[in-house]
């Protein structure tokens, strides 16, 4: 690359970068092999590292010392494709991300193509139903839903490491729900799982109280079904990266209110975790609830991804499960 046309694109990179999300600055660093940990500007800063001829930098900044270069006119291919991907909503160009022939790219298992993204079905508990940037898919055979990896996988690694390898079994926290608990039998999702953030740091320290709200609708049909005892509508949470998968866990300083009326979460100590051992519960809401729409409010204090969800299951006795 000529010195001026060399200094040109550099520019153009770094007006593009600052159109940029988080998530798009994390998909480039993700294709290119290194660590998506770090505030925003940073992330910016490993990326012109490269373009700037500053290969110790990138390797300082990433905790690696023995990491082949990256080639500069990857990193611009791969920053103008995002960039047409986030202002272009039409575009395909979710696949070309995937597909850049750069031996660079990290290609995780269980990862879409852009030919196969068209025919999949996603659901992931951000709500997004495209199938953008690395996607997982669940290990249920019955399932078989593909989920966002930037949505659903949890880093342990520190800032300075390399990006965690996505585990060896997934699955999806529907899945993960159905099996929490052998005597209930999911029926249908009123509410389907949805992301609950971490709660942000307060100036002393501390987590601060943050709310979700969500409608749900219920159904005529639904409203009867529950009139027969053997049948609750729950309100359900897990934490996405809980050692214990197929369990229920809630946020620290859970509060629920379903239409306006509080209802106790769990029965430890607001403030204790939950123990290797320990299993939460889903408060049942089936007399709180009314045909039509519901409203649930859920305040937390916790530091911790969740997804929440609710659902219409049947009960079922012990010679039954």
């Amino acid at each position: 690359m000529e010195p001026e046309s060399a200094d040109a694109a550099l520019a153009g990179c770094k007006d593009k970068l600052k159109h940029f999300r988080i998530k798009e600055l994390k998909d480039v660093l993700h294709l290119l092999g290194l660590s998506k940990q770090g505030k925003k500007q940073e992330l910016v800063d490993k990326i012109l590292a490269i373009l700037s001829d500053q290969q110790d930098q990138v390797s300082q900044l990433n905790g690696l010392t023995k990491k082949p270069a990256v080639e500069k006119e990857t990193v611009l291919k791969i920053v103008d494709e995002t960039f047409r991907k986030l202002h272009s909503p039409a575009n395909s160009a979710a696949g070309s991300l995937n597909q850049i022939d750069s031996g660079q790219s990290v290609k995780p298992k269980k990862k879409l193509n852009g030919s196969a993204q068209k025919d999949v079905k996603v659901r992931c508990p951000c709500g997004n139903s495209m199938a953008n940037g690395s996607m997982i898919k669940c290990d249920n055979p019955q399932c078989n839903v593909w989920q966002h990896v930037g949505c659903v996988i949890i880093s342990e690694k520190s800032a300075e490491s390399v990006p965690q390898e996505l585990p060896s079994s997934f699955y999806c926290d529907v899945c993960r729900i159905n099996k929490a608990d052998p005597f209930w039998v999911t029926i249908n999702h009123p509410l389907l799982p949805t992301s609950i953030a971490p709660s942000k740091i307060a100036t002393d320290g501390s987590y601060t109280i943050q709310y979700l709200e969500k409608t749900f609708p219920l159904s005529r049909a639904n409203r009867e079904m529950l009139q027969k005892d053997e049948y609750d509508i729950q309100v359900w949470c897990i934490l996405l990266d809980d050692q214990v998968p197929f369990r229920m866990q809630w946020p620290l300083h859970s509060d629920i209110q379903i239409n306006g009326i509080q209802v106790r979460v769990v029965n430890r100590q607001p403030t204790q975790q939950l123990g290797a051992n320990g299993r939460d519960d889903g408060p049942v809401l089936t007399e709180y609830c009314k045909e039509g729409p519901n409203k649930i409010v859920l305040s937390r204090s916790d530091s911790r991804m969740f997804s929440l969800g609710v659902r219409i299951a049947k009960r079922r006795s012990l010679q039954e499960s």
